[in-house]
């Protein structure tokens, strides 16, 4: 695809299992349509990586190129990709006959064949391409921490590379002990319904105060759901996933007292 994908301003992705809209937002894709996705990054930049790699080759023998669009006339559509950068549009429809995938673009006449590898990544459905991790802050480390569970709260803040609770100094291990499953909080699959009372709750608070997460998790039979405030998706958390959650916020305890001088 002859297109700037360093200066691509949106990716259209449409299929019989996926449609999918995409662009670049300060460098980091994100999805813009359906609204209500969280995607995951990684697997956006796959498919641009996919794509910028793709070619074709124009000097294949005419008995080939009759060869392959008989192929592709035959073939189960796969998606069609509309990639935009500031100078317009190119499109790409990919079909799949047997075990590989044939392609044709706006930008050149004819049928080719294509990698597996690009057919295998735009092959999927709007579930491959959510987010499944319940916080964005990742490697960050937050600024402020609240938890609840039932009556017991926990609130923690960080100065400089301390971390405090209620005036005290924190001991520095057992607070990443906590952030460890906080941050491993991941989707085993999602849900439309069965979210009752939350029984726990999380405000992490990052990037210098400019990002605010809030989620409240919800017991639901032998697991349990979980629900960011800015989205509608309902995150499926297997139990030990918040035991172990649980049993990292009674672990929380204060920093050892320096030794007296002598």
């Amino acid at each position: 695809m002859p297109v700037d994908f360093d200066k691509l301003t949106n990716v259209e992705i449409s299929g019989a299992k996926l449609h999918l809209t995409f662009g670049s937002d300060n460098g980091k894709w994100t999805v813009r349509s359906p609204a209500n996705l969280r995607g995951d990054t990684s697997k956006m930049e796959t498919i641009i990586e996919k794509l910028r790699t793709a070619t074709m080759d124009p000097s294949a023998a005419e008995a080939e190129v009759k060869k392959n669009a008989s192929l592709f006339a035959s073939g189960t559509p796969i998606a069609t990709v509309k990639a935009t950068d500031s100078s317009g549009s190119q499109e790409l429809q990919i079909r799949k006959s047997t075990d590989s995938y044939y392609a044709k673009t706006t930008a050149m006449d004819g049928v080719y064949k294509v990698p597996n590898e690009l057919g295998d990544a735009l092959n999927k459905s709007a579930e491959d391409f959510r987010e499944k991790r319940v916080f964005d802050f990742g490697a960050d480390d937050p600024e402020k921490l609240e938890f609840h569970d039932g009556t017991k709260g926990t609130f923690l803040t960080r100065s400089g590379e301390d971390w405090w609770s209620d005036g005290k100094k924190m001991d520095a291990l057992s607070v990443q002990e906590f952030l460890r499953p906080i941050r491993g909080l991941t989707a085993t699959k999602f849900a439309t319904t069965g979210f009752s009372s939350p029984a726990l709750s999380l405000v992490v608070t990052s990037q210098d105060g400019k990002r605010i997460e809030k989620v409240e998790i919800a017991k639901r039979g032998s697991d349990y759901l979980a629900k960011r405030s800015d989205g509608t998706a309902l995150f499926v958390l297997d139990a030990k996933a918040i035991e172990d959650l649980q049993k990292a916020a009674e672990g929380l305890k204060p920093a050892e007292a320096p030794p007296a001088k002598k």
